[in-house]
């Protein structure tokens, strides 16, 4: 653990296969009782932000294996668009298939609701703001959706 990190031994209370073992969560830096955020060089969240562009284009969170932890779009269009993640390095838009795809209502902020445990991606993790539902579409939007992130 980090230097003034405590370390708790917790027991799993769900069912299946994992019942009544024991989970190590790790709480960084206490400061008063309260405990505050690891940064990303000592294995905490890394954040981001980015404003979309209209024409849809692919962006990449990590070029690597990761999880993440939040998402959060803000469409400011008078139309619905539609997140899409891929688990792809480098997806094409209008030909790979989105592994997952979120519909944002016009006019409005979504938070995707993400585990406390992170949604895993093996290979990478990227997105593309679109206009259409189809996994592989890359319709335009009138002007870019604002999507802040957190991931390891």
């Amino acid at each position: 653990a980090a230097a003034g990190a405590t370390t708790t031994q917790l027991p799993v209370v769900a069912g299946g296969a994992d019942a009544g073992s024991l989970v190590r969560a790790i709480l960084t830096d206490t400061v008063g009782g309260v405990v505050q955020g690891s940064s990303a060089a000592t294995n905490g969240q890394t954040l981001g932000t980015l404003v979309s562009t209209a024409t849809p284009a692919v962006t990449s969170i990590k070029a690597s294996a990761g999880r993440l932890y939040s998402m959060h779009v803000g469409n400011p269009n008078t139309s619905a668009v539609y997140l899409k993640l891929w688990n792809v390095a480098a997806p094409t838009l209008g030909t790979t298939a989105a592994t997952m795809s979120f519909y944002i209502p016009a006019s409005s902020n979504v938070a995707i609701p993400i585990s406390d445990l992170g949604l895993y991606f093996s290979t990478a993790i990227t997105f593309a703001v679109t206009g259409g539902q189809s996994l592989t579409d890359n319709t335009t939007i009138t002007t870019g959706a604002s999507v802040n992130y957190s991931f390891m």
